[in-house]
């Protein structure tokens, strides 16, 4: 059922684009994580280490009956973690064949692309540590200090504001689910104090995009970092990309914003 299942998706995506298969040269489909008989094998990434041998073997197995189906005339088929199926995508819409993309959600969801494929080695990005000071975010689950996922997300913000003061000092923050949105909208805000905060907040943030560029551009050969989710859009994304390319002007290292 699970294969049937995925034929018709392909068959249903491809049809709703007015396409042919003959016009296809490879479907890519997007999964998060691997799970059979309860057990989770992994994830499928071309950035970490955590899809077991079994996981691998299953992944294989499922892109081999798909390409070789009937209904999919033969279309090469390649299953890929969401987060590296983005970067993917934006790699080919700015025809940039080598670029980091950093996706700001609850964490953050980043990928590289070198030579135009998906780059192998460091694992997972978001738990690439950024921050080595004593006032480092830790991760709740593994206890490591200062991981880039806690930094650049929505999560990361709010933490920002938090280390500031900012959710004492503004009890709106606290009633709001959505302190960081709320933080954006005071970029314009007529209360000098409220904007004043806020940029200090979406500065910092701009501050450790540079950092994290730089470390990146330590292991991979890229120079173009495009960011993007809703948490960062309008006022927030320019006020940090402006910081961020700021600090990197004395490299070859460019920020920018996703456009949809």
């Amino acid at each position: 059922d699970f294969l049937n299942n995925m034929i018709a998706e392909c068959k249903r995506t491809v049809g709703e684009a007015g396409l042919e298969f003959s016009d296809i040269e490879t479907i890519m489909i997007s999964l998060a994580t691997i799970v059979r008989d309860a057990k989770i094998l992994g994830v499928k990434s071309g950035l970490t280490a955590d899809l077991n041998k079994e996981g691998l073997e299953l992944i294989t197995e499922i892109e081999q009956v798909l390409s070789k189906a009937e209904e999919l005339e033969g279309t090469e088929v390649r299953l890929i973690n969401d987060g590296d199926l983005q970067a993917w995508t934006v790699s080919r819409r700015l025809n940039e064949s080598s670029v980091a993309v950093l996706r700001f959600g609850n964490t953050l969801a980043a990928a590289v692309i070198v030579d135009g494929e998906i780059a192998p080695g460091i694992g997972e990005l978001t738990k690439m540590v950024i921050d080595m000071g004593p006032d480092a975010v830790s991760h709740p689950q593994t206890g490591v200090s200062g991981p880039v996922g806690y930094y650049l997300s929505h999560t990361g913000i709010k933490e920002i504001a938090k280390r500031r003061g900012l959710y004492e000092k503004y009890p709106a923050l606290n009633d709001s689910a959505n302190g960081p949105e709320l933080l954006g909208e005071w970029l314009t805000s007529d209360d000098s104090g409220q904007r004043r905060d806020a940029i200090a907040v979406f500065e910092e943030v701009g501050e450790w995009v540079a950092v994290f560029s730089r470390e990146l551009a330590l292991v991979y050969p890229i120079q173009k970092f495009v960011l993007g989710g809703s948490v960062i859009a309008g006022q927030a994304g320019k006020m940090i990309i402006e910081k961020a390319n700021e600090i990197l002007q004395d490299t070859d290292l460019e920020v920018e914003m996703l456009s949809h």
